[in-house]
């Protein structure tokens, strides 16, 4: 009796019973998921690439330009002259200039950056800057009117996934300045985007610490480089594409010019060994 009695409440509430375990496994499946939901810590973000800066110099009657870089930062578009402004780099760093030649660079600051335009570059230069003249090492003065950076305008996009590489070619001889018995410091610096530029190398013989090269453009001269001693290479870097005169020029030889020599981006043009011939 008491079996049949169980039997049939359990009839009577088999509904009922059915609804509370489709609710609580409902409850259970949503729960599932909002805890699946709250351990995904991926998120999208803004687009990111890779900016990296880099250094190099053209030949200088001085022994020694010594710049204390404190800061590189570069600006996004569409911002005014205070604002927008990214550090690639904050470490302080001092650069004899005279030893980025003939394809030896430094890399004063790389950084990844959020994707898109950006029209500056700004470089923050600190105290204790030094000029070698003759063998003496005098204090190179940065006047006020820089203490805010050097800012040099040029405009480039960053490439989701990509890295952007610019060259700033520092011309140490311009950017030196004897003024009042003191050295000054007012940069003469140009930018080159390196995927838009190419390089020239080559070699003379004999070598000679008088030699100089300088790549033309019609009358304008557009990069310079001195032969090394011993070997006499030479490389000329951050070239615009483009077709130029080489012109090889020495204290006690014949100038020598080498036309039409085409540059061609991302790639290094090599003109050979070049033979000077005596006065």
């Amino acid at each position: 009796m008491k079996n049949r009695e169980a039997v049939s409440f359990v009839k009577r509430n088999w509904s009922g019973w059915t609804t509370l375990v489709s609710s609580v496994a409902a409850a259970a499946v949503l729960l599932f998921s909002v805890v699946l939901n709250g351990c995904d810590t991926t998120s999208s973000g803004p687009a990111m690439g890779t900016v990296r800066v880099m250094m190099v110099d053209a030949p200088s009657a001085y022994d020694a330009v010594n710049v204390v870089v404190v800061r590189v930062d570069i600006q996004v578009a569409a911002q005014d002259s205070t604002s927008g402004w990214v550090t690639l780099s904050d470490d302080t760093a001092t650069y004899d200039l005279l030893t980025l030649q003939n394809g030896v660079d430094a890399v004063i600051g790389s950084a990844a950056v959020t994707a898109g335009h950006y029209t500056q570059i700004r470089l923050i230069l600190g105290a204790g800057s030094t000029v070698v003249v003759d063998g003496a090492t005098h204090p190179l003065v940065v006047p006020s009117a820089l203490e805010t950076g050097v800012k040099l305008v040029h405009q480039f996009t960053v490439a989701e996934g990509g890295t952007t590489e610019l060259t700033l070619d520092f011309d140490a001889e311009k950017s030196v300045r004897y003024q009042n018995g003191t050295y000054r410091l007012i940069p003469v610096i140009r930018v080159v985007a390196n995927a838009e530029a190419g390089s020239v190398s080559g070699s003379v013989t004999p070598p000679d610490d008088g030699t100089m090269v300088e790549l033309r453009s019609g009358a304008e001269v557009v990069a310079t480089a001195r032969p090394e001693p011993g070997t006499g290479f030479f490389k000329l870097c951050a070239i615009p594409e483009g077709t130029y005169d080489l012109y090889v020029m020495g204290t006690l030889t014949t100038d020598i010019r080498v036309p039409n020599v085409a540059v061609v981006r991302m790639t290094n043009t090599t003109v050979g060994t070049i033979s000077l011939v005596a006065q």
